[in-house]
Order: C-alpha cells, then structure tokens, then sequence
C-alpha cells in the first residue's frame, strides 16, 4: 500500500501579511502602495502637528502667516510659493529664486489654477500625489526587477533586456521584499520633506518612472521625456543619463549603432534643463543664472577651483561639521544644541550611510549597474557642487531621493529577525517624526 505523505508545512514569514497576498497585478500595487504612503505618512503628520502645536512655544517662534498649512511651506517652500504666484526674478548679488528648478512650482501653477487651491494647499497637493505615485511605481519596479521570484510566484512580466536580476534575490519572497522597501521609503527619517512644499517627491517620481520604464523596455521617447522632465526638476536629474546610457548601449547589436544613438538620445534627454537654460537666457540673458542664483546661497565663501577640489578629495566638509572653529560647525544652526536631535549634525552621516548601502548593494549584487550609477551620482552631484559652501547642508534630504538605497534596504530587512528589523523600522520612525516636529516647530532644518 502507497503511504501518501503530506507537505510539510511553511513557515509563518512575520513580514507577510496575515492573509497570504499574491501580487500579482497592478490593483495589488495600488492597493499596497497607497496603504504604506497612508500609514508611514501618519507617522510624519502627527509629528509635525506636536511640533507645530507644542514646540513652536518652547523656542518663542513666530508661527507661519498662513496657519498650520503655511508651516510646510517655509525655507525652501517659501521660495516655491513666490515662484507659484510672482513668477521667477534674479538678482546676480542677491538670493534669487531663480535658483529652483521650473517643474514643481509649474505643477503647483496649474493645480491651483484649476482648482482654487491656496498656494500652499497646491504645493503639498503636488507633493503627496506624487508620493503615492512614487509608493505604487515603487512597488512594480520591484516586482519588474526580480523575475526569476515573480514567475515561482505566477507573475510573467519580462525582465528587461540586458538588465538582468540579481542572483540575490532569488531566495527572496516577492511580497515581503516590498513590503520591506516601502517601509523604508516611507519611514526613512528625512523623507519628512517628501510631504511638505519641496520638490524630492516630484523628483522621486520622475526618477523611480524613469527606472521602471528602462526596466520594463517602453519605447525610448517615453523614457526620454520622463528623463527629461527630471532635469527640469533638480540638478540631479542629469544622473538619470548614466542608466539611460546602459540601456541604450545594451540595446544595440553594434559598437558603431551604440554610438550613433547615444550621440543623438542622451543630449535630447537634456530637453528639460536645455529649456530652462533658455529661459533664463531670453528672461534674464544669462542662460547659467539658475546655477548663479545658486552660489548666493552659502555659510562660507567659495574656494578657487584647486582649492576646492583639495578639500572635497580630503573630506574636509564632513570633517567641518564637527569642528568648532569652522562657520559649518553644526551648533551654529541649531540652537536646542542636541547633537542627536539634530539635522545638520546627521547630515555627513546620511551621506557615508548611503555610499555604505550603495557599496554593499554592488557587493551582494542586490543593485544593477544601472541603479549603482544613479545613486553613485545622485550623492556625488550635491556633494561636489555645494558640500563645501553649504557645509553638507541639505545633504541628508538629497540622499533621500536616491532610491536604490532603498533596494538595499528592502534586501536587509528581509533578511534580519522580524524583531531587529521592527525595531529598526521603529527607530526611523521615531527620527522621522523629530525631524517633522521640528520643522514644523520653526528650527532650522536643512
């Protein structure tokens, strides 16, 4: 007699929800997407209405003008909601808001026209759709990464040509590897600014579609106007080349049709920057104001060129942060003193941090080459440009829209114990909710 033997039984995996989901189609990613922009993001607002509330009072801050609203609109913010209702204007020895890129305050424009929104109301309207869209791209991208796990999970998306998966991820579950990266992304500690008047969640967007149309092989114009509308959108944009390169370099049977279509493709992905150089040709003569308007923004005077490069190659703006006898000393900008509490105390730490995951990303192969480029140049962009005027200032929000940290992230937290990694999610929580707070709370935070 055949003795029949039953399966044993699977491990309950803690990162799963209870009911077993099967992700396999773009409503399950809305669905997901939408619940971890939700829930993360109750994790930043009530921070920042304890801040506004509370901590406002404790420092004798003068609130904002326009109310509760108005505080996710000051510093950086301010600036947008002039360019929203005053248009752009540049002054060569003045602070100019020229230096913003065009595309977020134009989408603001254009919601508030067509609804009657206050500024304010449309700018954070802009910012939190487009982190939802980022949240739902986010989770196809991955599920488009990773087809060898998909297709044991009953998914038949193609991978994209020549941008093969990581071996790594094979041993991988599908649905708690996103579950993973989303709560990374949402509750990443300066992902405050993904929510208030700033232009990273426009940016994330731009960046993660970008990613997910090279990956999912849409036709190059498509990719191209997307690559395009980033630059339009930050500086940083132009990183977004290095992966488009790849893509058409691996495109084409030939040394001599690669270089024919890199020759043509990569500067007409430029579109957005080239149009907003000519715009600042036409409206102010000098196609370079943005980057002009840019240099009025500092704490110390710029170096001469050989200089700078001397101290950017010796780290010296990191090392600056925590030196008392330097204008970039941190305590100079915050006046609560509290190293731990403190942004620009962190900022030189976010930016080890990120090059650490991006390092071992490549190392346990977990990123493609593609990813490894944009985040490489993502972080060395701001870092080059403005680490040493700004004394890394900001540099912690500009680490927070390179998203292939968040890949490896997402790998990390699949592969620790459920407790380590909840307490380490809670921990980015916590740091999430300080930094709103005190935004809100009228602290200098950048």
């Amino acid at each position: 007699m055949t003795q029949i033997r039953s399966k044993p039984r699977e491990p309950i995996d803690m990162w799963e929800l209870p009911t077993k989901r099967k992700m396999n189609g773009c409503l399950d990613d809305v669905l997901l997407g939408t619940v971890a922009w939700y829930l993360t993001g109750m994790v930043m607002f009530l921070g920042f209405s304890l801040g506004f509330q509370f901590l406002v009072r404790s420092h004798n801050a003068a609130p904002p003008d326009a109310g509760f609203l108005g505080a996710f609109a000051i510093y950086d913010g301010f600036s947008y909601k002039r360019v929203v209702e005053e248009g752009y204007e540049f002054n060569p020895k003045a602070q100019s808001n020229i230096a913003f890129f065009p595309v977020y305050p134009l989408s603001a424009r254009w919601v508030r026209a067509a609804t009657g929104l206050s500024t304010e109301a449309a700018l954070l309207l802009v910012s939190n759709a487009s982190l939802l869209g980022a949240f739902i791209l986010l989770a196809r991208y991955l599920r488009a990464r990773f087809p060898t796990a998909q297709r044991a999970a009953g998914n038949t998306e193609r991978p994209a040509a020549g941008d093969t998966a990581q071996p790594a991820a094979r041993d991988t579950a599908p649905c708690r590897l996103v579950d993973a990266t989303l709560v990374a992304l949402g509750l990443f500690p300066t992902g405050c600014f993904f929510r208030m008047c700033y232009t990273e969640a426009p940016f994330l967007l731009l960046i993660v579609a970008a990613m997910y149309g090279i990956q999912r092989r849409w036709p190059l114009w498509a990719v191209i106007s997307i690559v395009g509308l980033a630059t339009a959108t930050r500086a940083a944009g132009v990183a977004l080349l290095a992966p488009l390169a790849i893509h058409i370099w691996r495109s084409q049977p030939t040394k001599a049709a690669r270089a024919w279509r890199l020759a043509f493709w990569l500067p007409l992905a430029c579109w957005g920057l080239a149009g907003f150089m000519a715009f600042q040709y036409v409206e102010f003569g000098d196609p370079l104001a943005c980057a002009h308007a840019h240099g009025q923004w500092r704490i110390r005077p710029a170096l001469a060129l050989p200089d700078k490069a001397a101290a950017l190659a010796t780290f010296e703006p990191l090392r600056a942060v925590y030196d008392p006898r330097s204008p970039a000393y941190w305590k100079a900008f915050d006046r609560h003193g509290t190293p731990w509490f403190s942004l620009a105390f962190a900022n030189p730490i976010f930016l080890v941090a990120a090059l650490a995951l991006l390092a071992l990303g490549v190392w346990k192969r977990w990123i493609t080459p593609g990813e490894t480029w944009l985040g490489a140049l993502m972080l060395l962009i701001p870092y080059l440009s403005r680490a040493h005027e700004m004394g890394m200032g900001s540099m912690g929000r500009f680490v927070s829209v390179v998203f292939p940290i968040y890949l490896v992230l997402g790998q990390i937290a699949t592969r620790l114990p459920f407790a380590v990694g909840t307490s380490l999610f809670a921990v980015a929580a916590f740091y999430l909710a300080v930094y709103s707070a005190l935004f809100a709370a009228g602290y200098l935070i950048f």
